[in-house]
């Protein structure tokens, strides 16, 4: 486990998955990870991720989860070039996980690896997670970061090299409100509700379908980069 030495206050631990504290509330489910930290609003889920690292908050393998990522939404003069437009019911995540072992400080890289087997993979990863809930229309990546169904975009994926450890970010519209987004976003992208049987979902309703991508992921994306072997 990188850069954390002593037990975290903070966040859910993977031996917590499924308990419940003293006032009730029982801990989510985080799959092959051993930590993870919720935060409500942030500017930038890459900024914060960093500084999560940077002050030992996070034990490895593990996760930041945003619930509203604000950075795409701003206007004007502080609006950010080719940022993702999220909102409610947006999957904003960032896996962290730890360089491969006796690698020193450049992680995959020295192994063979660009960046873009990282995208690749991460991808391969998220496809199968979507296809977990059989759509009517396949998901497809095209390179170098982009998810779409039916020729309009689901997802973006994203991975930087961190000190400490790899980060691997992915960004799905699962049930995004696109009320108030620009008419370019509104004209090319999709939600993947709108190719599932929402009935198959808990409780047979659409607002469970952000959080059962994302728990699907935490077993996923984890395995899949513990397997990793070769360039896809």
């Amino acid at each position: 486990m990188t850069n954390q030495a002593k037990r975290p206050k903070e966040g859910v631990l993977k031996e917590e998955a499924g308990t419940t504290d003293r006032e009730g509330f029982i801990s989510p489910t985080i799959g092959e990870l051993e930590h993870v930290l919720y935060f409500t609003t942030v500017p930038s889920l890459t900024k914060k991720v960093k500084e999560v690292l940077a002050a030992g908050r996070l034990l490895t393998p593990g996760a930041v989860i945003v619930w509203d990522e604000t950075i795409g939404r701003r206007k004007g003069s502080k609006a950010v070039a080719k940022s993702w437009w999220a909102g409610d019911g947006s999957l904003t995540a960032a896996f962290v996980l730890d360089h491969l072992q006796g690698v020193k400080t450049e992680g995959y890289i020295d192994q063979g690896y660009t960046e873009q087997d990282y995208l690749n993979h991460l991808a391969a990863a998220a496809i199968r997670t979507i296809d977990s809930l059989s759509p009517k229309i396949p998901a497809v990546f095209i390179p170098p970061n982009n998810l779409y169904m039916n020729n309009l975009r689901v997802g973006a994926l994203s991975y930087e090299r961190h000190d400490l450890a790899d980060i691997l970010i992915i960004r799905l519209n699962c049930t995004t409100n696109f009320d108030k987004a620009p008419k370019e976003i509104i004209n090319t992208a999709i939600n993947i509700v709108e190719y599932i049987d929402i009935k198959q979902l808990p409780l047979k309703t659409s607002g469970t379908l952000t959080n059962t991508l994302l728990t699907r992921l935490m077993d996923e994306i984890p395995i899949a980069f513990s397997n990793i072997s070769a360039p896809l």
